[in-house]
């Protein structure tokens, strides 16, 4: 081979003097190894997308069942809240109805005292009244005894009968 071919060659080389040299197949077999990787992480990138997607799917229905169970616990929770204040305002209207009953009875309970009170002043006042009209219509039997002379009837008036008894019944009682 001459040096000009040999230089041709060296600058074109054929096919088949390329895939014969050790470089080339030290390349094709890290190319080789490089598009097995490259294959190998496609597939992985796939499942690894597809295992992402599964995820998202899955995800999605465990946050609607979350959400789903929160919202009934919410509802639940709600319920009995209003409950409770319903309990609340009918216990507190249960006590104030209570307490105005129990005003009314204290009320009505002072009212009596009160009356009773103004019912014992009066029947003081009135036995004060008797007491002394009692008195009174002694020392007028007494007087009038004095002045007609009758000293029989104003013993019976300082005696144990009193201006209450009758001077009559004594007197016959006595005749017995």
């Amino acid at each position: 081979m001459s040096t000009s071919d040999r230089t041709s060659q060296a600058h074109h080389p054929s096919e088949a003097l390329v895939r014969d040299s050790p470089f080339f197949q030290v390349y094709l077999h890290q190319l080789g190894f490089h598009v097995d990787r490259a294959n190998s992480l496609q597939q992985r990138f796939e499942t690894t997308e597809k295992l992402l997607d599964n995820l998202r799917n899955s995800n999605g229905d465990f946050r609607e069942i979350v959400l789903a169970e929160a919202r009934t616990e919410t509802e639940g929770l709600r319920q009995q809240v209003a409950k409770r204040d319903a309990d609340l305002a009918r216990l507190r209207g249960q006590r104030d109805d209570m307490n105005a009953e129990l005003l009314e009875r204290r009320t009505r309970e002072g009212d009596k005292v009160k009356h009773g009170e103004q019912f014992e002043a009066l029947a003081k006042t009135r036995q004060d009244r008797i007491t002394i009209l009692s008195s009174e219509v002694r020392r007028l039997k007494g007087k009038l005894g004095a002045e007609s002379g009758a000293d029989g009837y104003l013993a019976f008036l300082n005696g144990d009968g009193g201006i209450d008894s009758d001077y009559v019944k004594n007197l016959e009682d006595n005749l017995v």
